[in-house]
């Protein structure tokens, strides 16, 4: 094989791998940031080429083995966007087996087949980028950071020398009700644990309540210990665009503050992008991470599917959330005291769904989980 054949790129080779980022991304711009949208594909377009060369070394074949690996991709990561999550994958995976034998046994197929995969996802992408592009989201965003960056005042200055610096511990279960709540609405007596709290020196306040209705507001609004009254401006009215909000996470007051007088700030995150990683963290205490939009083409990949059906737990973003929490516990547990007071910041997206940890710690399996009322998962 000559250099200048295993180096040539056919064009379906550099348009096919961006599909599912394209058209996943074009439904959140207002949720993800273009550079978030721009690494993804550039690391789904790298992995796909560097496979494909692989390919090429080991078969010396590449009007085959360039076909098959498109066939393969085309499998397994376009149900996201192009296949119902309650379709049949086994009408998907017999559709693409068919393309696949076509293009070994059917010498003719390695003609059109290319053009048809440069065409198909030209045809789809070329809408979809000029829908991008034209997005109303990117005229208001700078505006609307402008309002967010002056929704707080600055950093308050205390007024005697700090000299007592404990560690502070800022723990989030997302969605966890209180006690009265927990009974009314689900018949959950939560008493012995609320008691237990306060046996160990805890204040528990029996008719807290949130200041804000969705995670981003109320935690932004607690990070900063502040309202958000000042973004409710001109510039943010019926406004969409949410990735402004989400950058808040990555420097708040508190954090500056802390920072600022001798803490080392320690945190840990969920799968949920704006919490995945925060900038202004000088620790990380993260597992199973993977950016939102990857991650999201990956869990409705036949990746996930053939695994859940072989019973490899550990290819399913759904174990990975079971297991994130039980490694986050324990890491928080190892924390030793002394040396630089610490400020730990965790985001535990329980009990948020997805419900996939069982009452006693142990991680469920799909079907059992589902095979339960939301209330039956909720209070477990």
């Amino acid at each position: 094989m000559t250099a200048r054949r295993y180096f040539s790129i056919p064009p379906y080779a550099l348009l096919l791998p961006l599909l599912p980022v394209v058209n996943l991304y074009a439904r959140n711009i207002d949720r993800l940031s273009f550079a978030h949208g721009a690494w993804t594909a550039a690391a789904f377009l790298a992995g796909f080429l560097a496979l494909m060369m692989l390919l090429r070394l080991v078969f010396r074949r590449p009007e085959i083995s360039d076909l098959l690996l498109a066939v393969v991709f085309a499998a397994t990561f376009l149900p996201v966007g192009f296949l119902d999550p309650d379709g049949s994958s086994l009408l998907w995976v017999a559709a693409w087996t068919g393309v696949g034998a076509a293009v070994i046994l059917w010498k003719e197929s390695r003609r059109f087949l290319p053009i048809v995969a440069a065409v198909g996802p030209l045809v789809y992408l070329a809408p979809v980028m000029v829908q991008i592009f034209l997005s109303p989201t990117w005229a208001n965003r700078a505006e609307i950071r402008t309002v967010t960056a002056k929704a707080f005042d600055e950093l308050p200055v205390p007024a005697t020398p700090v000299t007592e610096k404990r560690d502070i511990y800022y723990i989030i279960f997302d969605r966890y009700a209180r006690a009265d709540q927990l009974r009314k609405v689900f018949g959950h007596d939560n008493s012995d644990f609320i008691a237990a709290l306060r046996a160990r020196g805890f204040f528990v306040a029996d008719e807290a309540y949130s200041n804000y209705q969705r995670t981003t507001h109320s935690v932004i609004s607690s990070l900063n210990f502040d309202y958000l009254d000042r973004l409710d401006a001109p510039a943010t009215k019926d406004k969409a665009d949410w990735l402004p909000l989400y950058e808040m996470f990555q420097d708040f007051r508190i954090g500056r503050f802390l920072k600022g007088q001798g803490y080392d700030f320690h945190f840990a995150g969920t799968w949920w992008e704006p919490t995945r990683r925060i900038a202004s963290a000088d620790v990380f205490h993260n597992f199973y991470e993977m950016p939102e939009l990857a991650r999201v083409i990956y869990e409705y990949s036949l990746v996930v599917k053939a695994g859940r059906f072989l019973g490899i737990r550990q290819t399913d973003p759904l174990w990975w959330q079971c297991q994130r929490s039980r490694l986050m516990f324990d890491r928080l547990g190892q924390l030793e005291p002394g040396g630089k007071p610490k400020f730990v910041f965790a985001h535990f997206l329980i009990p948020h769904p997805p419900f996939v940890t069982h009452e006693t710690g142990r991680c469920m399996e799909l079907d059992e989980a589902l095979a339960r009322t939301r209330a039956e998962n909720y209070v477990g």
